[in-house]
């Protein structure tokens, strides 16, 4: 099911963030002049053994389990290592391509979705990672300071800052607004709409990145999205695996 494709891509990224975040502290120091009125937020998780981060990943992997019974994991794989990038901008684009891929499998889930308590029991806990691990106000913060013009700094960030608003009703939502019953169809368009607003204020903020990088970026999503359609270890009895399509290749060009 989709609700497992999305947590092996979020936990194929969870267990080495400390490396990533270390190139990306390096790199806050170099954040241009017109950002400095700003305060420069930038990702950071505290150091951890890679035994404590795998015992983490299992942990919180078995809480998931429990939660959606949609994915069986046997065995661990040499493809669920995470290898950050060596590029910092090009990993910080990683996690904006992830977070504009989880939008839409959550508003997919949204609409295939009919009571509200399933929908927050298993919203509340995916958005929360997606929240966590991809940290979007921080790769916003972090890859604006790479563009050039004082005028396109002012542009993309304001779009990603909507985006970041956007995710945030988003998680706020299910939160708190979220009960039980019967879904509304005024709960439905809240959320769906807060998740593609998200997506295309981010699509308009990619316009100021190199198109290079931005590429590369989507590129490793597509790899690891196969790798875990390989990985899948259900029996068939699940239905039909469907993961989303990529809201980059559905996008006009």
């Amino acid at each position: 099911m989709w609700v497992g494709f999305l947590l092996l891509s979020i936990f194929r990224t969870a267990s080495s963030f400390a490396l990533l975040h270390t190139q990306v502290n390096n790199q806050a120091h170099q954040c241009h002049a017109v950002n400095q009125d700003k305060r420069c937020r930038v990702a950071m998780v505290p150091s951890s053994e890679n035994n404590d981060a795998e015992s983490s990943r299992r942990y919180i992997l078995g809480r998931l389990l429990k939660l959606t019974g949609t994915i069986a994991v046997t065995k661990a794989s040499v493809s669920q290592a995470y290898t950050p990038d060596a590029d910092p901008v090009k990993e910080s684009l990683y996690f904006v391509s992830r977070v504009q891929e989880a939008t839409v499998q959550q508003e997919r889930f949204i609409n295939k979705t009919p009571r509200q308590e399933d929908l927050k029991q298993k919203m509340k806990l995916t958005l929360r990672l997606i929240e966590k691990n991809y940290k979007l106000l921080d790769q916003i913060t972090f890859l604006a300071s790479y563009i050039q013009s004082q005028d396109d700094v002012v542009v993309a960030t304001s779009a990603g800052y909507e985006a970041v608003d956007a995710l945030q009703n988003a998680i706020d939502y299910v939160k708190t607004d979220l009960n039980t019953g019967p879904i509304r169809n005024d709960q439905k368009e809240f959320l769906t709409s807060n998740l593609r607003t998200c997506r295309e204020e981010l699509f308009i903020f990619l316009k100021y990145i190199p198109s290079d990088k931005l590429a590369e970026a989507r590129k490793r999503v597509e790899q690891e999205n196969v790798l875990n359609r390989e990985e899948y270890d259900g029996d068939g009895s699940e239905g039909v695996f469907n993961p989303v399509v990529l809201p980059w290749k559905s996008q006009p060009q």
